[in-house]
């Protein structure tokens, strides 16, 4: 009879380990290979460097620093199915509702069993020999998407933590970076930051990952897309390139009412204004579709549907104020949703 592996032994009894190898490997080289085709030169030296460090067990932190519809999740999912494609297994964190849009998500308290009252000096609840601390050691790569939303308490945390738990397995452990783990992070410090209850801006900035000692460990930070008018340039290339009839929509911008000088503001704010602002995770005034263009959701709308902020859609029909578009992200592929062109009162600024 042949000789039982036992490392098999081990893993059938470490669910979490289980879950993350009982991927179908066939269909994510598959889809690996159709995600690489679509990679854009910087995103692809990107992955490189990633994979490098990982294969060659270099362990590194790295920022990948981009807005909104920069493709950021794009690039997580193409690492995502290229390690777990060849049996390796990954860690994915996320923040809030942004995990729902990663495959096998989790939030990072979740995953990391993150205390909620944090300080400077908690460590994460990771007992040695258990499950997680395994699934820590066989991890690969650690991805942390919208990471400046957390408090760079929570980094640090988890940093305390790998060292501790993987020095056992390796003495050097001690001394690196998350335990000498390859860990990426992704966000824009212009979107949702932190929040510090009654925190000046002070207090905002000094508990931001980029205040943190590990920020001096990010071997890179790449930046996709770094201004507006590339992402205008880019999106208009593209959409040229779409047989069909362009059909435009127009924002409608007001301030908000407010208890103080609101006359004196509207006449300061005119809708013109308004119009030619231009800022990271709002859309611009002017909105151009064709029938078969990618988008993407700026806002939660419906978290049972899985349409949250950064889902990716495509439009199927442009009517005069609804437009069906469909999900082409999460297990909701494939479902058909309508919006509305009129404004919703809670998705005001």
């Amino acid at each position: 009879m042949p000789i039982l592996d036992d490392s098999v032994v081990v893993h059938r009894t470490n669910r979490l380990l289980l879950n993350e190898l009982s991927y179908d490997r066939a269909s994510l080289c598959t889809e690996h290979e159709q995600l690489m085709s679509k990679l854009t030169e910087e995103k692809i030296n990107i992955y490189h460097t990633i994979i490098n460090a990982v294969d060659l067990n270099l362990g590194g932190v790295f920022f990948l620093y981009g807005f909104g519809g920069s493709g950021k999740i794009f690039v997580w999912n193409t690492l995502s199915t290229g390690l777990r494609s060849k049996g390796n297994v990954l860690n994915v964190a996320s923040s809030g509702i942004a995990s729902l849009l990663l495959p096998g998500g989790r939030t990072a308290h979740s995953r990391f069993c993150i205390p909620i009252d944090i300080s400077e000096v908690s460590i994460c609840n990771i007992k040695q020999g258990s499950d997680l601390s395994e699934l820590l050691f066989e991890t690969k790569l650690i991805i942390w998407d919208e990471a400046p939303m957390a408090n760079k308490y929570c980094f640090e945390a988890l940093d305390r933590t790998m060292r501790d738990v993987l020095r056992f397995s390796n003495p050097l452990s001690k001394n690196l970076p998350f335990g000498g783990k390859v860990i990426v992070f992704g966000g824009d410090f212009r979107q949702i930051l932190l929040v510090i209850p009654k925190g000046s801006r002070q207090d905002i900035v000094n508990a931001a990952l980029n205040s943190s000692y590990l920020w001096s460990h990010c071997k890179e930070r790449a930046i996709l897309c770094p201004t507006l008018e590339d992402v205008d340039a880019i999106n208009n290339c593209m959409l040229s390139m779409l047989p069909g009839d362009e059909v435009s929509y127009l924002s409608s911008d007001s301030i908000y009412k407010s208890d103080m000088n609101v006359q004196s503001l509207e006449d300061i704010y005119t809708p013109k204004i308004l119009n030619s602002l231009r800022c990271s995770g709002v859309s611009n005034h002017v909105l151009k579709l064709k029938v078969g263009t990618p988008i993407m959701l700026l806002r939660n709308l419906d978290r049972s549907m899985s349409l949250c902020n950064s889902s990716r859609l495509i439009v199927t029909q442009l009517g005069k104020h609804v437009i069906e578009a469909k999900i082409i992200t999460s297990e909701k592929i494939g479902e058909k949703v309508f919006y509305s062109t009129y404004c919703h009162d809670s998705l005001k600024f």
